[in-house]
């Protein structure tokens, strides 16, 4: 029995120094609504090192509208246009700081390439672990509130997945998961054996509030830069 403790205790340490720091429920909470499961952790604030996978720190802040954005103001000013983002850890901008993010700097493109008798906010809904049914979703319930111009919604082929449902942070086996590293690293070679999901991205662009009339163009196909479509958003 002692060997077997001593063991457990060594494992637990070794796997301390290769597995992430954070954890899931740092992130999320469980969401009233049953369609999304989980919502971001609103006022969260911590050094994010990824989940399964350790990854360079970056800094997580989430709004008090459960946002890894700035507060947005309701109603929208005067002279500001909206595009809001909306997809999964890509959008979210795992892996890099907030302003790194590319729905952030989509806002700084925009404002010095668009016109100036007004300017772009850019708000980001992603929320890694989204499926395609979940952006949709959170775009109607909670993104048009946000009276966007321009919508754009990021998606990959993992998008077809179940909803991500790491659990009720009260439960048992989510509390392990959290505070054991060696119950994390079955769970993430569990993951594993399921197959690595691809991330094969394509931006799609709508306007929910265009009016009738001719067809604006629609961005370069592998164009990520706001430049390809600019035609597409200057006169909205």
């Amino acid at each position: 029995l002692a060997s077997t403790v001593i063991t457990v205790i060594v494992l637990e340490v070794v796997l301390g120094f290769v597995l992430p720091a954070s954890t899931f429920h740092q992130m999320y909470r469980v969401s009233d609504d049953p369609l999304m499961r989980l919502e971001l952790r609103p006022n969260a604030d911590f050094e994010f090192d990824g989940l399964d996978v350790k990854i360079p720190p970056t800094r997580i802040r989430i709004s008090e509208q459960g946002l890894r954005d700035d507060v947005v103001s309701i109603p929208r000013p005067p002279n500001v246009r909206r595009l809001v983002c909306v997809g999964d850890s890509i959008t979210f901008g795992w892996g890099v700081e907030q302003e790194d993010a590319f729905c952030s700097r989509l806002e700084a493109q925009l404002n010095q390439t668009g016109r100036s008798d007004h300017r772009w906010e850019t708000i980001n809904l992603g929320m890694p672990g989204l499926n395609a049914e979940q952006s949709v979703h959170l775009l109607a319930t909670k993104g048009m509130r946000f009276q966007p111009d321009v919508v754009v919604l990021l998606f990959n082929i993992s998008d077809y997945e179940p909803p991500l449902d790491p659990g009720d942070p009260g439960d048992f086996e989510s509390w392990l998961v959290d505070h054991s590293n060696i119950v994390r690293w079955l769970q993430f070679r569990k993951h594993r054996s399921d197959g690595p999901a691809q991330h094969e991205a394509s931006l799609s662009f709508v306007s929910p509030v265009r009016p009738a009339g001719p067809k604006k163009p629609s961005p370069p196909a592998g164009n990520s830069s706001p430049k390809g479509w600019d035609n597409a958003i200057q006169d909205t």
